[in-house]
């Protein structure tokens, strides 16, 4: 891959990432104004203990972990993994070593191939 096409990769990651984690704070939100505006029908403090736990932890991190899995997949997809080593070949140290180097920090495989 060259060097413009793994810019453009890495921007529509970011992309992707920034709508994982809109979704991930639009279901914090919503759950909290769930739990702190809808009354109980019962006043029964298992139930009221039953919900404040799924609307503070278990639906935000059932949604964290889709957004997790479906972000992986999409790093696959763009094909930000190293070939050799699988590395995530994205973030702020390692982004910026292969786009400077043109090879993975960790293996040294070459990444990107300004000939093609």
């Amino acid at each position: 891959m060259t060097r413009t096409e793994m810019i453009q990769r890495h921007q529509a990651y970011r992309r992707s990432a920034m709508r994982a984690l809109a979704i991930i704070v639009g279901v914090l939100a919503v759950s909290w104004f769930c739990l702190l505006k809808v009354p109980l029908a019962t006043e029964s403090i298992w139930w009221r203990s039953f919900y404040e736990i799924m609307c503070f932890f278990a639906i935000p991190a059932l949604i964290a972990f889709v957004c997790t899995y479906i972000l992986t997949r999409r790093q696959q997809h763009l094909g930000l993994l190293c070939p050799q080593c699988r590395l995530f070949l994205y973030g702020s140290r390692c982004g910026t070593r292969v786009l400077q180097t043109g090879h993975c920090p960790r293996c040294s495989a070459e990444i990107i191939n300004e000939a093609a």
